[in-house]
């Protein structure tokens, strides 16, 4: 509230010595440099003095065009108060500036009937209109950069909701497919079962607390690959053939979390979970100058996987990537035996 008052105030203090100034440049006796700083004064007093009538004519203004956008009175009725408003503001104005003015101030005696021919009127009228144009048009512009600021506001709020929801879909898939991990495992009764469901653990903490941020470290996404990569090592053994490489130059860049876990499930679910060969996937995830690039390749039956957009898990993460980052490419390869994703982020073009 007091910065909206400054404003104000900043606003009139510079209006009126902007009018000061035009009134004191255009004066016969400042081009002759006849008493310049007295001359100044003579010519800001009357402005001052004019703000009594300005004043209240613009905060009425500035009412009425409220009432309008708020659509508590309509335009009609919004004009005719603002033509009211504006002609009894024009003969308040007469009045003071030849009682106060004129008479008072500059001690000029003239008729006072001469300041209602039409000529006067309309120069008055114009003088007025002058101001009121000024305040206005700020107040118009203000107002639209509000409304566009809230319309982002509120945009920005629907793309987070919209994010917070496609990273609840991911955690239940992400549940049931390593539920039926230890599931297979306990059918087997592995001595492994234990320990996995203690990794599970981990993962689920991870999650519940990770999740809900904005951004985590790469390196903690990388750790959770990890986790997940070696749950699902355990459950396939030797029918497994998993190559791994990564590259993180720096381990403090930031990205979306849970934004690669899909693409690792993806390979499991339509490669290893499908075919009781021997499968191979190969993840290669490299960071370099804050350019992430993941590619991951899995073995398949053939016609597995029917398209790029199968799936809770691409599908999500192709929306993730639409919501937070202004550069990126998702690139989805699905031949006979072989099924690959390539991601690249530019990952200092996030946007939230």
């Amino acid at each position: 509230m007091q910065k909206r008052i400054l404003y104000h105030i900043s606003f009139w203090v510079a209006y009126v010595l902007f009018k000061s100034y035009l009134n004191y440049s255009t004066s016969p006796d400042a081009e002759q440099g006849i008493g310049s700083f007295q001359l100044f004064v003579s010519s800001l007093i009357p402005q001052l003095i004019y703000l009594v009538v300005k004043i209240p004519l613009v905060y009425l203004l500035f009412g009425i065009i409220n009432r309008y956008f708020l659509r508590q009175w309509s335009l009609q009725k919004s004009l005719l108060v603002a033509l009211l408003i504006f002609t009894i503001s024009t003969f308040n104005y007469i009045v003071v500036n030849h009682f106060v003015v004129l008479d008072w101030f500059y001690g000029y005696k003239e008729s006072f009937k001469s300041d209602f021919l039409l000529g006067s009127i309309i120069y008055t009228a114009f003088i007025i209109s002058f101001t009121c144009g000024m305040a206005i048009a700020i107040k118009l512009v203000r107002m639209n950069i509000r409304q566009k600021e809230a319309s982002q506001e509120v945009m920005k709020k629907k793309l987070e909701t919209e994010l917070n929801l496609l990273k609840s879909q991911i955690n239940p898939h992400f549940l049931f497919n390593t539920l039926n991990n230890i599931y297979s495992l306990a059918m087997k009764k592995s001595d492994d079962t234990g320990p996995v469901v203690m990794k599970l653990s981990k993962l689920l903490r991870f999650m519940l607390y990770e999740s809900e941020k904005d951004r985590i470290l790469i390196s903690e996404e990388v750790k959770l690959l990890e986790d997940y990569i070696e749950l699902e090592r355990i459950r396939y053994n030797d029918r497994l053939s998993l190559t791994i490489s990564i590259d993180i130059s720096n381990p403090n860049a930031n990205i979306t979390p849970l934004l690669l876990l899909p693409l690792i499930e993806n390979a499991f679910k339509h490669g290893a979970s499908e075919s009781m060969e021997t499968v191979f996937i190969e993840v290669v995830i490299s960071e370099h100058n804050n350019h992430l690039k993941a590619s991951v390749k899995n073995s398949k039956e053939r016609n597995s996987v029917p398209d790029d957009h199968s799936g809770i898990g691409l599908k999500n993460v192709r929306r993730q990537l639409e919501l937070t980052y202004n550069d990126f490419s998702l690139d989805v390869k699905n031949e006979e035996h072989l099924f690959e994703v390539n991601l690249e982020i530019d990952l200092g073009s996030y946007m939230l």
